[in-house]
């Protein structure tokens, strides 16, 4: 399997902003996906942390895209098998 880190190298909450307003979700529409708190949410932003491995999982598939292009590690939004 071959990897190129993604150019811009953007933050996992940029890409999710952008898959977010892709399929018109709001930040409460995600909590309810993920089971979670908004405020739980917002830290992605506000501090700049990542959810979990269950939480990649399923945004993942919820947005059909790899986790790699979720955290910004390549522009590829399906992985390679």
């Amino acid at each position: 399997m071959k990897f190129e880190r993604s150019a811009a190298s953007p933050s996992f909450y940029e890409r999710l902003s952008i898959l977010k307003k892709e399929k018109g979700y709001t930040d409460y529409k995600i909590a309810q996906i993920l089971h979670v708190t908004t405020s739980y949410t917002s830290a992605w932003k506000k501090f700049g942390y990542i959810p979990s491995l269950d939480n990649l999982i399923i945004l993942s598939d919820e947005f059909g895209v790899s986790i790699d292009y979720l955290l910004g590690r390549t522009d590829e939004k399906q992985g390679i098998f």
